[in-house]
């Protein structure tokens, strides 16, 4: 299951044609139902919105952050080339 919370920016991983959704659209979620199920805002070119209720397994969660993780640093041996 993926860890979504409310506001997040997701993918949908499969097709919902119910709704005129494809897979790789995106889209953000407005709210969380129950845990694994999530209301998600989607919007199309042209400003048109669609809502539909998505597993959250059916969600890739999407971050416009890098990791902060320490940054890896190289030793370079003394005379070696």
């Amino acid at each position: 299951m993926a860890n979504v919370k409310r506001l997040s920016v997701v993918a949908l991983l499969k097709d919902v044609p119910r709704h005129g959704l494809v897979r790789g659209q995106v889209g953000t979620v407005g709210a969380v139902v129950r845990p694994g199920v999530c209301e998600v805002d989607f919007r199309d070119r042209l400003g048109a919105s669609v809502s539909a209720v998505v597993s959250s397994d059916d969600l890739l969660p999407l971050h416009r952050e890098r990791n902060r993780a320490p940054a890896m640093t190289l030793s370079v041996a003394a005379g070696r080339s």
